[in-house]
């Protein structure tokens, strides 16, 4: 079996006859690292070795008799490869807190942090035992990590790889709504340029938009704008539309009333028949309360309001201009109809909060549900 061989020392190459594998094999881009210290780890025969980083698509490793020899393997090549990283002692406890939820018991209980394992994830499941270990390790990270650290690893996680299990994703997304809730908004930004580089448009955008949600709610605009911009950027006729409404109504939502307009004659109509209706709505709703024409932006609202469901992400948000547009005209009725409605739908969402806050004239009746 042949594999590329370095000696560290400059000696001739050598073949181990212990192994096989072809060097034919597509080279991934981003995947090229070596460790500052290298991880044992096991062979499919038992065999000792140390993984010291990649090369494309080649795990760069030695034999931990021979330190100073390094061989470069294809990990997609060689049905028989498998490396193996030994669990601690105690990850069953470790697996049975993260499971009831004790993440930060969990996470006292990593004395080793497996931040570097996670950049080895491109290599397929079926070829190692680092996908379990890992993702135990983020999800605790993430439900109780400090930002420093969660920063580290969401880093390390090759996100390119369509070896990567789905459920990463979902812990990031976890951990960018931590963060903002917490009001960590340099870690978000940090979080949202990572996913942003490394995942397709459409799987960032279903992640980032909700977000952005959150961040125009605590006023931080500009995050926000840049996830727009950044779907606005896109080549997909669609997203890149969707960037361009969501950019649209930030302009309005910040006084910036003639930009938003220029937007919109670049935008064009949009019809009752695209997906993307009730965005275009929403977002000419709130120009129109910018330009404090509310009967235009409650046409508008109602509009988007029919066409949401429950589930999206910026509903509640549709609820609160509207209550404010009502508000504005003093039709105190409808607006507490509308708030008690949410306060069903809706019982501890921010934006139920910012009503709360901001109209206090009908937060009494709201509470008596």
């Amino acid at each position: 079996m042949r594999f590329e061989l370095i000696h560290r020392g400059g000696f001739a190459a050598l073949v181990f006859a212990t192994l096989s594998c072809s060097l034919v094999a597509q080279v991934e881009s981003g995947y090229n690292f070596r460790l500052d210290e290298p991880i044992p780890v096991k062979n499919q025969n038992g065999q000792d070795l140390l993984l010291v980083g990649m090369q494309g698509n080649l795990v760069s490793f030695s034999f931990a008799s021979m330190p100073d020899a390094e061989a470069s393997i294809p990990v997609e090549e060689d049905p028989q490869l498998r490396f193996i990283f030994e669990y601690p002692d105690n990850f069953a406890d470790i697996q049975s807190n993260v499971l009831n939820g004790n993440y930060e018991r969990a996470l006292l209980q990593i004395r080793n942090p497996p931040i570097e394992l996670l950049r080895f994830l491109v290599v397929p499941e079926e070829k190692c035992n680092f996908h379990l270990y890992t993702e135990i390790y983020y999800r605790s990270l993430v439900h109780a990590g400090t930002p420093e650290v969660a920063l580290q690893a969401t880093r390390a996680i090759p996100w390119k790889s369509k070896n990567v299990p789905p459920s990463f994703v979902d812990h990031a997304n976890t951990l960018l709504n931590r963060m903002v809730a917490s009001g960590e908004v340099s870690t978000t930004s940090e979080l949202l340029d990572i996913l942003q580089t490394n995942l397709p448009i459409k799987q960032f955008s279903s992640i980032a938009l909700p977000i952005a949600d959150q961040l125009r709610l605590i006023g931080k605009n500009e995050i926000a704008e840049n996830i727009y911009t950044a779907l606005s950027q896109s080549s997909d006729p669609e997203v890149r539309k969707l960037g361009q409404m969501w950019t649209a109504y930030n302009l309005a939502n910040t006084g910036r009333v003639d930009e938003a307009k220029k937007l919109f004659e670049q935008i064009g109509e949009v019809t009752q028949e695209s997906p993307l209706f009730a965005v275009f709505c929403l977002a000419q709703g709130r120009l129109a309360l910018s330009e404090e024409n509310t009967t235009q932006a409650l046409r508008f609202l109602a509009r988007a309001m029919v066409r949401t469901t429950i589930a999206d992400s910026y509903k509640p948000e549709i609820y609160f201009l509207m209550i404010k547009s009502y508000m504005i005209d003093g039709n105190i009725v409808p607006a507490t109809r509308l708030a008690k409605e949410m306060a069903v739908f809706y019982p501890t969402n921010m934006w139920r909060e910012s009503v709360i806050e901001s109209y206090p004239e009908i937060t009494e009746k709201t509470l008596e549900l």
